[in-house]
């Protein structure tokens, strides 16, 4: 058993660790596995082998999410799945570990697509920056000179990251945005108008390059340009009751935290579904349709 104390300090670091297994796989459950795999590891090794405590535990679990990593995506830059969304209540009744990784600001959800597009060694650089390249090597069976490449790449991937708006700039934005929907939605599906008058001010409430990102079984797919958003969004807003007025207030729609971030809850008759958003220049320009976390609030 891993002695009392030691076990006492991995719980001490463990919102850091699943914070940063989330980061480095996109995944909830495979942030969890790598706690305890890393928990299993911990009671196999004897204190005196483990100089700083903290750096071993980050270390330890990093390596666990690269083997993830590589095994999940066998080294291809491109990931096969959008990050789990981490969705809680626009006021949480409590804290909890994934309430509290969730107000992260590192771990927006556009962030978490933007490493999704790097591969294990481009990824595990942006996130731990200070990795030295001949370590990373180590861990991915690479040659130093490709690890410092990757590390390269990872780190000024990471640099370019942009930050996340401001607060009310995010939530203004996806309100505009979610007053056209309705609006619009209204006037096509429910009230006979006609489809030939187009998306109408849906499109202009969306960035110019304005990008939606829908998770399939077979990966992403992508819808790129205003209009076109539009007319997924008015597509999501027929098939959840969004601006009907006689529409099944089971199967409508809630505002929820998405990763920290004003989104959408959307309960539709097949599935559930999650809406994020990233605003630039005071309108959204990506969405991110996702599955609805299983769990007892969605």
């Amino acid at each position: 058993m891993v002695a009392a104390y030691l076990a006492e300090l991995f719980e001490s670091h463990r919102p850091r660790l699943l914070g940063l297994g989330y980061r480095l796989t996109g995944s909830t459950r495979a942030a969890e596995d790598a706690l305890q795999e890393c928990l299993l590891r911990l009671n196999g090794v004897h204190q005196s082998e483990i100089d700083d405590f903290g750096a071993w535990l980050t270390a330890t679990v990093a390596r666990i999410c690269a083997d993830h990593l590589v095994t999940a995506g066998r080294g291809a830059p491109a990931t096969e799945r959008l990050p789990d969304p981490l969705v809680t209540p626009l006021v949480p009744n409590g804290g909890g570990e994934w309430v509290d990784i969730a107000r992260n600001r590192a771990n927006r959800l556009a962030t978490l697509v933007a490493l999704a597009a790097l591969t294990p060694a481009q990824r595990l650089a942006a996130v731990l920056p200070e990795l030295p390249a001949d370590e990373l090597a180590t861990w991915l069976d690479l040659d130093t000179a490709a690890a410092a490449q990757a590390a390269a790449i990872g780190r000024a991937a990471a640099a370019a990251l942009p930050g996340p708006t401001a607060e009310p700039a995010h939530e203004a934005a996806v309100r505009r945005l979610l007053t056209a929907l309705r609006a619009r939605a209204r006037a096509v599906v429910c009230e006979g108008g006609e489809s030939a008058c187009g998306t109408g001010e849906v499109a202009d409430n969306l960035h110019a390059n304005a990008q939606a990102l829908m998770a399939t079984p077979d990966g992403p797919v992508v819808t790129e340009g205003a209009e076109r958003v539009a007319t997924r969004l008015l597509a999501l807003a027929a098939e959840n009751g969004i601006g009907c007025p006689d529409a099944d207030p089971a199967d409508g729609y809630e505002f929820a935290s998405v990763n920290g971030e004003l989104g959408l809850l959307l309960r539709g008759p097949r599935r559930n579904r999650v809406l994020a958003f990233v605003v630039r220049d005071d309108a959204v320009w990506r969405v991110f349709d996702l599955a609805a976390p299983n769990s007892g609030w969605s």
